[in-house]
């Protein structure tokens, strides 16, 4: 074998998704066929064994090549049928290789639905701790902060008020943690420090005066009163 057949064997397998290595005693012992094999290792070509001499188990270079791979045994079946079940071994694989292709799907947060229900402003009490989950949503959107929307959806003033105590106590970890919310959601503008920083100050004149700057929710005086 000289070199225009090396080179017409290597373009083949760089152009091949499968590559089919007959195993048998001659095919381990022949230098070339084992350069293909490795080539096609190297290449991470698809390799199918296949099984041509009975109760042949491969060993050396080509018992590592094939470790692993699900053999097509054609000394235990028909010829036609040991080609069916060939073909069903690369349909197989080329299904698993599409599956793993496909990218994740982010997860769809459909904006003008969330803001359907807030587009006329609410008026909001004064206490946070009062407020459902329609008057944080007219918070959101009355001040532009939309994108916040897919973060605290089907959250009340309770839940806002633990959200901002817990901003309060580590604003770098929750803006982090908000800003990766909101990345995975699709037709949302990312959440910049700036619109968080915003965030926070306008909703802190809803917040109860407290005694203690903690994660609980606060006793409000006024939220008692009310």
């Amino acid at each position: 074998m000289h070199g225009d057949t090396m080179t017409a064997m290597a373009n083949a397998i760089e152009k091949s998704e499968f590559v089919i290595i007959c195993m048998s005693e001659a095919y381990k012992q022949s230098p070339y066929c084992q350069a293909e094999a490795h080539y096609a290792f190297e290449r991470r070509r698809k390799l199918i064994p296949l099984v041509m001499k009975s109760k042949y188990k491969p060993d050396g270079w080509l018992g590592i090549i094939v470790s692993g791979k699900i053999y097509v045994d054609f000394t235990k079946h028909q010829f036609d049928l040991a080609c069916s079940m060939l073909k069903t071994e690369i349909e197989k694989k080329q299904q698993t290789e599409s599956i793993a292709s496909k990218p994740l799907a982010k997860t769809t947060t459909d904006l003008s639905a969330l803001c359907t229900s807030s587009i006329v402003p609410m008026e909001l009490p004064h206490c946070i701790d009062v407020w459902s989950a329609d008057h944080v949503r007219s918070f959101l959107v009355a001040n532009n902060f939309t994108s916040l929307l897919p973060v605290f959806t089907d959250f009340n003033g309770q839940l806002l008020h633990q959200a901002y105590a817990m901003c309060q106590l580590n604003r770098e970890t929750m803006f982090h943690s908000m800003k990766n919310e909101v990345a995975t959601c699709e037709h949302v503008l990312p959440l910049t420090l700036g619109t968080y920083l915003h965030f926070l100050n306008a909703l802190k004149q809803y917040i109860p005066i407290s005694n203690s700057d903690t994660a609980q929710t606060p006793a409000s005086m006024i939220c008692s009163v009310m």
